[in-house]
């Protein structure tokens, strides 16, 4: 038994209102429209007689069998209720049959006219690898190129569907049949916008150059403050000889190159310190998500030394900071040793700088 199909119901719905005021047979509708001769007569019967049962349809009809079968109807034509049926159903399609019919037909037109393209697309990679030396360059010359000369033909193309769909005759059904065209005109669309964007882009977005400096961004901050630390302590420090050892996990060891290089103008750096002591010991006495600060008590107020209090504030301004006033056994005099603790030692963002003991 066949399904019943909504598509070919409207179809025939659709025919109908094209000949309306006109009477017609069922068989004549069937073999007059090159689309239903095609349709199987069981499931051309069964779309009829849903039609008419829905009162969408009317005429005379002629059935066999026990089940009474429609075998077909003549006198058929469109009812009221069928045209409303119609133009509900042109209403919840609308904009997607418009777009549907538009990307379908200018699928076949790229699809029908390709030898053009294919003979632009061609000029437009020689020249563009042509253009550079680099072969790189060249690559992306001829990739580009030949973007642009197919679609200078494919935007043709987008301008001629409009006129082309409004030149058609409003027949059965408006929308191209062949899926596949629609398919392909979203594809070349999509590809000429792709090339659009990359042709352009130099020009619209903000080119980042390696080795800029910019107050904008958002590192700049953290890189000033950091070189801020180790000169502020150089110059805080008698004959400005200030040593400073850094100890730091594997997982951490980026942020201990980071202050090592920093550190690296202004102080001498152990450099390693040990790297071969156990993890136990590096990490003993750290603190996760933060550095902690050996520095021995060099005031003598409870609030400590010039270079200690700007030095750990200098250090806040950048990173999550603990103060310790040990160090190990037999530390040069001036040592500062920082520990850096697993976890993000970074200031958090949005937080206020600051320390604690």
């Amino acid at each position: 038994m066949p399904a019943y199909s909504e598509s070919l119901a409207q179809k025939i719905l659709s025919a109908l209102e094209e000949a309306f005021p006109t009477k017609v047979s069922s068989r004549d509708l069937k073999t007059r429209v090159p689309d239903f001769a095609e349709v199987p007569d069981k499931e051309w019967s069964l779309a009829l007689d849903a039609l008419y049962k829905m009162r969408f349809v009317d005429g005379k009809t002629y059935r066999t069998g026990a089940r009474g079968t429609l075998e077909a109807i003549v006198n058929l034509e469109i009812t009221p209720l069928g045209r409303e049926g119609i133009r509900n159903r042109s209403r919840e399609e609308k904009w997607k049959s418009y777009y549907g019919n538009f990307f379908g037909q200018f699928g076949m037109e790229f699809y029908q006219r390709w030898k053009p393209k294919l003979a632009a697309g061609s000029v437009g990679a020689i020249v563009g690898f042509l253009l550079h030396q680099d072969l790189w360059t060249n690559a992306k010359n001829a990739l580009a190129g030949t973007l642009l000369g197919i679609a200078i033909f494919a935007i043709t193309d987008l301008f001629r569907v409009p006129w082309l769909i409004h030149k058609r005759t409003l027949k059965l059904e408006q929308a191209v049949s062949h899926k596949g065209f629609a398919i392909l005109g979203l594809s070349v669309l999509g590809i000429i916008l792709v090339g659009v964007l990359y042709l352009t882009a130099p020009r619209w977005i903000p080119t980042r150059h390696r080795y800029a400096l910019s107050t904008q961004d958002s590192q700049y901050p953290g890189f000033t403050n950091t070189l801020h630390v180790f000169k502020n302590l150089s110059a805080l420090t008698p004959n400005k000889k200030c040593l400073i050892r850094l100890t730091a996990p594997q997982e951490n060891r980026e942020v201990l190159s980071i202050l090592r290089d920093f550190a690296g103008d202004f102080c001498d750096v152990e450099t390693p310190y040990n790297s071969a002591a156990p993890v136990e010991e590096i990490l003993d006495g750290s603190v996760n998500d933060a550095i902690v600060v050996h520095m021995a008590n060099e005031g003598s107020s409870k609030e400590g030394s010039p270079r200690e209090l700007t030095f750990m504030n200098d250090m806040g301004n950048v990173f999550s900071v603990r103060r310790k006033y040990d160090l190990p056994p037999g530390s040069p005099d001036g040592l500062i040793w920082l520990q850096i603790g697993r976890g993000y030692p970074w200031r958090k963002d949005g937080g206020e700088a600051g320390t604690s003991n």
